[in-house]
């Protein structure tokens, strides 16, 4: 069986909404509901006050559920037809009226309403005259919506009040169109439900408003109902000129089994006390939904290949058998009723889950920015002196720390030299195996060998030049690694030198970037993985540019200084490049010295070879220099990158500890005002906080505790590095060349942040902080979302599903017989009635024979008791408790949801007569229509065939001095008059 939910007015799209949102709630979007499921309402307006919405948690946020109200929507249809100036022209006698709408509505009333509606300025304002005048301008396209929903094997519930104007004047024609639709189709098995809530329901949403409206609205519609629904009556209406001749015939009943509330008991509470949408709404949805799970149910534990008649199909044509039989006898006793009581006690386990997500979200990024538990200097100092490279450790690191002598030594070339080529072979893979390669050696300048000066002083000084650029080479070019590789020597002294500066950066960055990632990755199996990582891998870096903020600091000065100390050595000279200079003008076209014998161009060589010294000197200390300016660099952008990262887990704490923790425990509280619900745990309290520390791992179990609570037992407790393992650290390096970066959001050398890239659940890398808008947080939503699903997936959360309800009772203590009183008292059926009146009608059946009305005809749904589950097994007697204290003879026991247990119970064969809160509503009826015959006041409320009916029912009361009563009878609804077949002699039966 399928359910088919119509709703008609205001109330019925309460009804839709709410279903429309437990529908939601599991399956998560619209299109993954079953096509089992289908529901629309029906109304003269889109919109209520209050706007029917509830709230619910999905695809990570805070979702308010509505219908949709657009013009191709699903959801809902807005009844069409200008009923305004159809009025005018009925009223105007117009001959282009509508026919079909003219039988049933008066010029006078006609008049009068549109007095009314103009003045009022309301659509139908409670009038039911308003909306089936609209449904029939409407009819075909309600035919076609009708048409297009219904299915064969249904269950078609039709939900409306029976106190306003849209539901009450339009029902009985929704059903008549649902009849022909289903006989036009040939199907079987079409089930029509109403469910129809009465005046009593509205009594706090209309505190202080007249309510005789709504009560004479009720009793007329029940009326019309029990003269419409009964075996024998047939009906021939036309609601266009393409939907004529619209029957039901004398062998057909208009409903298969009615329901009335009327909320003033709901959930063992007052309804009038309860907004209706709190209360009824959710009551009649929690019903719905048990004929869904009892049928679903049925059908499955069937024999194989059988297809045996459901527990409500028994039901139903039970009813119908009651129905024919109690019209022939007592026809004003004729319309049989039901009505039901719900109750669901709720372990909310889903949203309780993805709380717990959330926290656990917030746990992990605290686990990132607690204080850092090293010592900064400690490690940065065991970095630069065993891990980094040979610059590092023997330039930045031994300066910094020895001071002014170890300067002093350090400011010759030759020293500057040996400390730049590092001491162990360079490793490079070849083939896949690891071969090790000398460093290349700076080029000596062989300025006595190499060359033979000829000439005179400039000539000797020009050909040193040359010489000296073809060994110091390109400023621009580089030794390669390939050079490296195919072991060539180095022919260029520039080519040494950028080697080493290229090498030493690249190194030093390779060897950080690993570093930082030992640190990000500390105890990566461990349950403290993570702890502090962030602010660990800070302060070292911090620590790391305080020593190369020394060196290029204080330091550098003082070797800057040590190197002009160096130049008025004796062997050194001065500035050399001067005294070159001045020496060459001054002997430039010699070749001899005449004052001293002697080569004045071997002189000239020895202060080049000086000078040569000098320069050379000057560009390691500035390669240095570089190469430490570069390293400072790589050290202040990886700062900049982890403090990004800082600053994007503190704003992703902020913003689920803001908006996404606060939007789940909105939606639980909003849950929690449901008064026809209890749901066993709240947000923060003692059950859950126990719970939360046991998942994770703050407290742990004993085994005594395992073994005597089945909710211990049963609680997820996944090691913490589990949950942590989804993130890992890396950095955004292209693999070859001309490959692409890994994440082209994030700067090259960038540190990224993976999460659970190994995983099903394939999620985004976390958003930098920069990314994120005031307006818009979707990246760090959707991160966050997929975040908790892992956790709930993967993480062990799921494992929450395994507690049930009656763990969660067994927890807190109840006992069962506490357990059987609440059923008791939360279950009672939702109409009040008189049960004196009721067992007088029953003692009049059972003296005249009959036997047609059973007083304890009940029947009680359990929906997520579970009696195999051995944690509840003790639980099992408090059933048998149930059904003797309310002496329920079917009942049923459905497996269910775990986390949830329905208790649905209704009783049926209830009369009219049995019914104080619609007998009572006949006294404004009867005022009102009286009213009417003599002073011909307002009742648009009523339609003329009504009216009319009640005119020759007055005087047939007024013969035989009795009292007015719903009646039984033929009627035509499309001429609107009573047609009586006879006259009852039988005082107390009247037509």
């Amino acid at each position: 069986m399928s359910i088919f939910l119509i709703g008609l007015g205001g109330f019925g799209k309460w009804v839709v909404t709410a279903f429309k949102n437990r529908l939601l709630e599991r399956y998560g979007k619209v299109e993954n509901i079953p096509s089992e499921f289908r529901y629309i309402a029906f109304d003269l307006v889109a919109t209520e006050t209050p706007n029917p919405q509830f709230h619910r948690f999905g695809f990570g946020r805070c979702v308010i559920d509505t219908l949709d109200y657009t013009s191709y929507s699903k959801d809902f249809h807005l009844f069409s037809g200008d009923y305004k100036h159809e009025m005018e022209k009925i009223r105007n006698d117009s001959p282009d009226k509508n026919p079909f709408i003219s039988k049933f509505v008066s010029k006078e009333d006609a008049e009068l309403y549109i007095t009314d509606i103009l003045r009022r300025n309301i659509a139908a304002g409670e009038r039911r005259l308003t909306s089936r005048t609209v449904f029939f301008l409407d009819s075909e396209k309600i035919y076609n919506k009708l048409n297009s929903f219904l299915r064969d094997e249904c269950l078609c519930f039709i939900v409306s009040s029976i106190a306003g104007g849209t539901g009450c004047g339009s029902l009985l024609d929704f059903l008549i169109l649902l009849q022909r639709v289903a006989r036009e189709r040939r199907f079987g098995k079409v089930y029509r439900i109403p469910i129809l809530f009465l005046p009593h329901g509205f009594k706090k949403a209309k505190a202080g408003e007249d309510l005789n409206f709504l009560e004479a609205n009720c009793y007329a519609f029940f009326r019309e109902f029990q003269r419409i629904d009964l075996k024998e009556t047939q009906i021939n209406i036309s609601y266009s000129h393409s939907l004529s001749n619209v029957k039901k015939s004398a062998q057909e009943v208009l409903v298969d089994l009615p329901f009335i509330i009327d909320g003033d008991k709901i959930g063992g509470k007052k309804g009038e006390n309860i907004p209706f949408y709190e209360g009824a709404v959710q009551s009649i949805v929690d019903f719905i939904e048990s004929f869904w799970y009892t049928e679903e149910y049925e059908t499955n534990v069937t024999a194989q290949g059988t297809r045996l008649p459901s527990t409500y199909e028994n039901i139903i044509q039970q009813y119908m058998a009651n129905n024919r039989n109690l019209a022939k006898e007592n026809p004003q006793d004729a319309l049989i009723y039901h009505t039901f009581g719900t109750f669901k006690w709720i372990f909310d386990s889903e949203l309780l889950k993805r709380e717990f997500a959330q926290q656990i979200a917030i746990d992990i990024l605290n686990q990132y920015l607690e204080p850092p538990d090293i010592n900064p200097q400690e490690v940065a100092q065991g970095f630069l002196k065993e891990r980094a490279t040979d610059f590092a450790n023997k330039i930045v690191y031994e300066l910094v720390n020895k001071g002014i002598g170890q300067m002093r030594g350090f400011a010759t070339e030759t020293n500057l030299e040996s400390i730049l080529k590092p001491k162990t072979p360079y490793e490079i893979r070849e083939e896949g195996e690891l071969v090790q390669r000398e460093f290349p050696t700076f080029p000596q300048f062989l300025f006595d060998t190499a060359i033979r000066l000829t000439g005179n002083v400039a000539n000797a000084y020009g050909q040193l030049k040359t010489y000296e650029e073809r060994v110091m080479g390109d400023p621009n070019r580089s030794y390669t690694l390939a050079d490296l590789i195919a072991g060539r020597q180095a022919n260029t002294y520039h080519a040494v030198l950028n080697f080493y500066k290229e090498y030493y950066v690249r190194e030093f960055k390779k060897l950080l970037q690993e570093e930082l990632l030992k640190i990000l990755h500390r105890n990566k199996n461990e349950p403290n993985y993570g702890k502090s990582s962030l602010k660990n891998a800070l302060v070292f870096l911090q620590e790391l540019k305080r020593y190369y903020d020394r060196f290029l600091g204080n330091e550098k000065e003082k070797i800057e200084s040590e190197f002009e100390k160096a130049k008025g050595n004796a062997s050194f000279g001065s500035n050399y490049g001067d005294e070159v200079s001045r020496f060459v003008t001054q002997h430039q076209r010699e070749r001899y010295s005449f004052i001293i014998l002697g080569d004045l161009r071997k002189q000239l060589r020895e202060k080049y070879k000086l000078w040569n010294i000098q320069k050379r000197r000057s560009l390691l200390w500035d390669a240095i220099k570089e190469i430490a300016e570069e390293n400072l660099k790589d050290v202040e952008f990886l700062i900049s990158q982890i403090q990004i990262w800082i600053g994007t887990f503190e704003a992703g704490k902020d913003w689920i500890e803001k908006n996404a923790l606060p939007d789940i425990r909105l939606v639980r509280n909003e849950k929690r005002n449901v008064h026809c619900h209890q749901y066993l745990t709240a947000p923060g309290d003692k059950w859950e906080y126990e719970m939360y520390e046991i998942i994770r791992g703050r407290r742990e179990l004993g085994k005594e505790e395992k073994a005597t609570n089945p909710v211990f037992a049963k609680l997820p407790q996944p090691p913490w590095k589990d949950m942590v393992k989804c993130f890992s650290w890396s950095f955004n390096l292209r693999a070859g060349e001309n490959e692409p970066l890994p994440d082209p959001r994030r700067p090259e050398s960038g540190l990224l942040c993976l999460v659970n890239k190994e995983s099903e659940v394939k999620m985004p890398d976390w958003p930098f902080k920069d990314e994120f808008s005031k307006e818009d947080r979707e990246s760090i939503l959707s991160w966050n979302n997929q975040l908790t699903e892992y956790y709930i997936t993967f993480g062990s959360l799921r494992e929450i599903d395994k507690i049930s309800v009656m763990d969660i009772f067994f927890w807190q203590g109840k006992t069962p017989r506490e357990i059987k009183d609440d059923i008791i008292k939360n279950t009672s059926l939702m109409l009040d009635y008189d049960d004196s009146i009721h067992r007088d009608i029953e003692n009049r059946f059972e003296k005249g024979g009959s036997g047609l009305l059973r007083r304890r005809e009940k029947k009680m749904v359990l929906r997520g008791f579970l009696e195999s589950d051995l944690s509840i097994k003790e639980y099992n007697q408090y059933i048998e408790d149930v059904i003797n204290d309310l002496k329920v003879l079917n009942y049923l026991i459905i497996p269910g949801e775990r986390n949830e247990l329905l208790v649905s119970h209704f009783g049926h064969f209830l009369t009219a007569t049995a019914m104080p809160n619609i007998t009572k509503t006949k006294q404004r009826y009867l005022d009102i229509m009286n009213g009417y015959l003599k002073s011909k006041v307002l009742t648009p409320h009523v339609f003329h065939a009504e009216k009319v009916a009640f005119y020759y029912e007055s005087k047939i009361a007024e013969k035989y001095k009795t009292p007015h009563q719903f009646s039984s009878g033929r009627r035509d609804l499309s001429e609107g008059i009573p047609v009586c077949k006879s006259l009852w002699t039988n005082k107390n039966r009247v037509l």
